[in-house]
This record gives structure tokens, C-alpha cells and sequence, in this order.
């Protein structure tokens, strides 16, 4: 089946087998198929089609047939790089956070390493519609280059979901990198 969803971008690809055409480099094209926006790229051995907007819930992904809401998506993807202070709290934005239940994935590692600092812990604060909760996902050594990942969920009943850093100790010259990925589950 030339449809597939491309689990990197979320959107719905079409491939069509072009091999026996001349490529053309940088050729693109625009086709609109009613409520959807398609725009092929790479005409060389493929023509790739994506919806951009597409709406409803894919029942089958990589021929396996999904349950409820289809396929989780990606509401916001935080990437900060040469951290030297605590963050936050901060909300996450990229779409809307309302009630359900997410997945949260990060991945926590020291940049720069100064023998002086002390340590760094990521923190992902919630209300589940009973109490406000704050789970410590993961944690790092500035002291050396350290690394750290997690993943959990938390059941958002009210407000918003946010992550925040915390530390012991100094940072002197030490730096950290965050990276995080909300998924809407239900």
C-alpha cells in the first residue's frame, strides 16, 4: 500500500515507484485532494506525498490494527542545549494539553563537566484531579560527562503538565543538555 504514516513527522506518506523516470533534482509538486494539502519532494527513485492537516484516527499502522484514539502523537518536544541554570517550571505548549493520560520521554546528559558542580534532576510536575504530583524522572552528575533517561506517565486531570530542573551543589562552569517529548496517549 503506497499510504504509510511516517512515525518520525506524524504525517501520512505516499510512495509511488518512479525508477524508471529520469530523477530531477529539487523537483517538487503540489497535488490537493479535497480537505487535504500533498506536496511530493525527492523525484528520484520516489515520489513522497504528505497530508499536512489530516484529521481522524489511523486504525491500522504498519499493518497492525491500533486501539482507541490510534496512534499517539507528539504535543511538544523540548530540545535545550548548554544549560547553566535551573529551568522553570515551564508548561508544555505545543498544542493543547488537556485532560488524559500522556507519556513522557526524556533524556538528561552533562555538556560540560566542571569538577566543582554538583548535580541536576529533572523534575515533571501534574495535578491527576487528586493531587498535585512532581515525579524526579532523572538525574545527572555535572562532575562528569553523565547521562540519564526516563520515561513515565502522568494522568492529567487538571491544569497543565510543566518540567522544571533543580540542583545540589554549584554549577561553576558545568552545562547540561534537556531533551523531552510529550505523547498524548488518551
Amino acid at each position: 500500500m503506497p499510504w504509510t504514516l511516517n512515525p518520525f513527522s506524524g504525517k501520512l506518506d505516499y510512495y509511488s515507484d518512479l525508477s524508471g523516470y529520469v530523477p530531477y533534482v529539487g523537483a517538487t509538486a503540489d497535488v490537493n485532494l479535497g480537505i487535504y494539502s500533498l506536496t511530493a519532494n525527492n523525484l528520484f527513485a520516489s515520489t513522497r506525498f504528505e497530508a499536512a492537516g489530516a484529521t481522524g484516527t489511523i486504525i491500522t499502522y504498519n499493518n497492525i490494527a491500533t486501539e482507541g484514539a490510534g496512534v499517539p502523537f507528539i504535543v511538544d518536544s523540548v530540545l535545550l542545549t548548554e544549560q547553566i541554570a535551573d529551568i522553570g517550571p515551564i508548561n508544555f505548549t505545543g498544542g493543547s494539553v488537556t485532560g488524559g493520560l500522556y507519556r513522557v520521554n526524556c533524556y538528561l546528559m552533562t555538556g560540560v563537566t566542571d569538577p566543582g558542580a554538583g548535580t541536576v534532576t529533572l523534575h515533571i510536575l501534574w495535578n491527576d484531579g487528586a493531587a498535585a504530583r512532581d515525579n524526579a524522572i532523572c538525574a545527572i552528575s555535572l562532575t562528569s560527562l553523565d547521562y540519564n533517561q526516563g520515561i513515565m506517565f502522568a494522568y492529567l486531570g487538571s491544569g497543565s503538565i510543566q518540567y522544571e530542573t533543580t540542583h545540589t551543589g554549584l554549577f561553576e562552569d558545568a552545562q547540561f543538555d534537556l531533551y523531552i517529548e510529550l505523547e498524548r496517549l488518551l
